[in-house]
């Protein structure tokens, strides 16, 4: 699964905001432009050290105090070519955040922005705050929505991304993107070599974008005091028919499919994903559970003739100071860094990954005891399968990639696939020792 931009269309707003100038510097700048009628703000932010990355925005309500957490969290990442030829840069430095439920009470509010330069430096946007007064969302469903705590671990998912992991915690600090519906920590999966084009995604469509709602269905979810529950039908990333460059069709393979253009014939799978999310496994208290259960529908696997289906489970979208890739051997206790990645880019290896903050204070590594790496009717996916990270510059995401295979000869059949990771939390060093004793303890996959 590609990184998912929240910004669907460019925002051309060619006023006064380009006006904004400073000397070059490692001081973000950037301004506020506006919040619209439906809760959108936006706006642009630029770290003219390195004009051709992206920055993060956070937003704060009624406060602009930084020892709070901030109501919303965004990426100045979409395009803005205003902003690119008004300060003669490139890249995409533009932002677009929903204004959260909790904030549409029909009372006046004021929303600061902010945005983090590279080297930490923070600076409040030009025309920060704006006043919003927003009515209450009516109609809105929160099933899904639900958190627990252990061990200094706090998860929570929610209604919003379809009973998706929205955020977890530990020590202060949040871990998870949730820029749009393609980010959070979820499971999606995706046939051939169709990518976007074949692609149910637990937290929902492209087309929900940064929205407050969800094309996905949750079907149920259940909340015990250290567990969540959730039963859904994922939406596909595309409408029926929708084209993408993000497809990865390859003319060279036989396929019955234009490449390019979305296979799905619905907007919402009938494929079902059940998860259940826990803290704490055994004696080892910085560990997630992670178990789920994918139960595919006949229908769509009659769509193209499918050779293989790689499951993303789970897809952990992390926040940008998570950048720090590392790959572990728990036997041989190498612990090796991947700094040298190339952007966007991703290759699967059958050692855990860690991702982790510069000072290695903050870590998650995922640990799946069993992974399938061989038996593909399609030789050549089999380095597709194992543990896999990619940074994409404004957030970065670790994956573990699961094949299902066919069940008779070359021909898939409905069946319900059983997997179980262990996300581990905690400084690099208690991350790895977790990892370690996980390896060495005879775990069997689901």
């Amino acid at each position: 699964m590609r990184h998912r931009s929240a910004v669907a269309v460019a925002i051309f707003l060619l006023f006064s905001t380009l006006t904004v100038r400073s000397p070059l510097s490692a001081t973000p700048i950037g301004y506020f432009d506006a919040i619209d009628g439906n809760g959108t703000a936006y706006g642009w932010a630029v770290d003219l050290a390195a004009p051709d990355r992206s920055i993060e925005i956070t937003l704060f309500v009624d406060t602009h105090s930084f020892s709070s957490e901030p109501a919303i969290r965004a990426d100045a990442e979409g395009a803005r070519p205003d902003v690119n030829a008004d300060r003669q840069i490139v890249g995409n430095h533009g932002f677009v955040a929903m204004i959260p439920a909790s904030f549409r009470d029909g009372k006046s509010h004021r929303l600061f922005a902010f945005a983090t330069g590279f080297d930490g430096k923070i600076a409040e946007l030009e025309g920060s705050p704006k006043q919003f007064q927003l009515p209450p969302l009516a109609d809105r469903h929160l099933k899904g929505d639900g958190s627990i705590s252990a061990n200094g671990i706090a998860i929570a998912t929610a209604a919003r991304f379809g009973g998706a992991i929205a955020s977890l915690r530990w020590n202060g600090i949040e871990f998870v993107d949730t820029q749009d519906h393609g980010r959070e920590i979820q499971t999606a999966w995706q046939g051939n070599n169709a990518g976007e084009c074949f692609n149910p995604t637990e937290a929902g469509s492209a087309n929900d974008s940064i929205g407050l709602d969800t094309t996905s269905e949750v079907l149920s979810a259940t909340l015990t005091e250290n567990s969540i529950t959730t039963i859904s039908h994922p939406a596909f990333w595309l409408t029926p028919g929708q084209t993408s460059a993000f497809c990865g069709f390859n003319p060279a393979q036989q396929s019955s499919w234009e490449g390019g253009r979305a296979l799905n014939r619905t907007l919402v799978s009938s494929s079902t994903i059940k998860k259940t999310v826990a803290i704490g496994y055994l004696d080892i208290p910085n560990v997630v559970v992670y178990d789920s259960e994918i139960t595919l529908a006949a229908a769509e696997l009659g769509y193209f003739p499918l050779r293989f289906i790689m499951l993303e489970n789970p897809a952990a979208y992390l926040r940008h100071e998570f950048s720090h890739l590392y790959r572990y051997d728990p036997i041989s206790l190498q612990l090796d860094s991947n700094a040298a990645i190339q952007p966007h880019f991703s290759e699967a290896s059958p050692l855990p990954v860690i991702a982790a903050t510069a000072d290695r204070e903050h870590a998650i590594g995922m640990y799946t005891p069993e992974i399938p790496r061989e038996g593909f009717p399609d030789a050549p996916r089999q380095r597709f399968s194992g543990y896999t990270f990619t940074d994409w510059g404004p957030v970065v995401s670790i994956s573990v990639h699961i094949p299902a295979m066919p069940t008779y000869g070359l021909e898939f059949a409905p069946r319900t696939y059983r997997h179980r990771t262990f996300m581990v939390i905690g400084r690099i060093s208690d991350v790895t020792a977790s990892l370690q004793r996980l390896a060495l303890s005879g775990l069997s996959g689901k």
